[in-house]
């Protein structure tokens, strides 16, 4: 995997990741040593996140977590910063009974989990140890899952679960803002399994790449798959219909190029795409861009996420949008494996 060279606006932003990576090394130093505190949960925790910024498929990884946990008997929660939302402090998104649906006031992505993980218990907080306090307390939940939480270093844990984009080569990587690396990849020794996604095979160099930061890494692969594509006029799976079908799709993505791709599955005629930032809020002016292109393209369908779709009020949906809704299921090694370690977690003294 060939290294490539930085381009002119990366190496004038590399004195800014001068500053942000001692700063970054420091707090992990800190916590390395203990010498900041991390309040201990009493039930099993585990953590799902990146080294990298957002687009690995998280969520659709959660949700599958959570259901897989659920249907084993345990009482999940799950905790969720609920990134860009306008409310403050904690909030029930779902009790495991009622879904509160308010994305502005939840985030996107908590809400979505909430509407795809039938009872579970989803909590927005920035402080993810006051969420997990109020999970267990409060709800009875017995097993947590932290999303987005692997640098959430205040928060105990008992598996630190990475999700990594099998098309990303990790020789390219480099840390904010040069790249998009959270922190540097020795990071990765604090991982317990290492997830590829978007991947129907472990990609053999990537693994001998991350073994030299934590040879005791375990390694699995997940793929993202279409679930439904469901026209919101009709309530209707129209994935059928597309093939031949000019499409105009949008989205505000970590990975937009994720999305595009599984689109292409569909075999439209021609693909036209719009990409928003990343948990972007739309209004009447973003509708009538996508509107206007849709038309210039002759588009058939408009096409966005699930979670693009929280986003979207529903007055201002076009007659022919279709939402896809994008899945994972956990593979039984893997499932498997998680088990193993959440029944010896709560099967231990100091649990409960």
């Amino acid at each position: 995997m060939p290294t490539r060279p930085l381009t002119v606006l990366q190496f004038l932003l590399y004195p800014l990741a001068g500053i942000y990576l001692p700063l970054v090394r420091l707090r992990n130093f800190l916590f390395d040593r203990g010498w900041l505190p991390i309040p201990a949960i009493n039930v099993p925790v585990i953590a799902v996140g990146n080294i990298t910024l957002g687009g690995t498929g998280k969520t659709p990884f959660v949700i599958a977590l959570s259901n897989a946990f659920g249907k084993r008997g345990f009482r999940v929660g799950v905790l969720s910063r609920g990134y860009r939302r306008k409310s403050r402090g904690l909030v029930v998104v779902s009790d495991g009974r009622n879904v509160f649906p308010n994305a502005r006031a939840t985030g996107d992505e908590p809400l979505l989990i909430a509407r795809n993980a039938p009872g579970v218990v989803v909590i927005a907080d920035r402080d993810r140890v006051r969420a997990a306090q109020a999970a267990v307390v409060r709800y009875g939940c017995n097993l947590l899952i932290a999303d987005d939480a692997f640098q959430y270093r205040r928060l105990s844990r008992t598996l630190n679960i990475v999700l990594w984009d099998a098309e990303n080569n990790p020789e390219r990587a480099h840390i904010l803002p040069v790249g998009r690396l959270r922190e540097p990849l020795t990071g990765m020794k604090r991982a317990d399994f290492l997830i590829f996604t978007r991947s129907d095979v472990i990609p053999v160099e990537k693994r001998l790449f991350f073994e030299r930061y934590n040879p005791g890494l375990r390694f699995f692969n997940v793929p993202l798959v279409m679930d439904s594509v469901i026209e919101t006029a009709t309530g209707l799976d129209v994935a059928g219909a597309i093939a031949g079908q000019p499409m105009l799709a949008f989205c505000g993505l970590g990975n937009p190029r994720q999305f595009f791709r599984l689109l292409e599955q569909l075999a439209p005629a021609k693909l036209h795409t719009i990409v928003f930032p990343d948990h972007h809020r739309y209004d009447h002016r973003d509708i009538d861009r996508i509107k206007s292109a849709a038309r210039r393209g002759g588009a058939a369908y408009i096409a966005t996420t699930a979670k693009d779709a929280i986003n979207l009020p529903r007055h201002l949906a076009p007659s022919n949008l279709i939402v896809v809704n994008i899945r994972m299921a956990l593979p039984p090694p893997l499932e498997s494996a998680i088990g193993a370690i959440i029944q010896a977690e709560s099967d231990s003294p100091a649990a409960g």
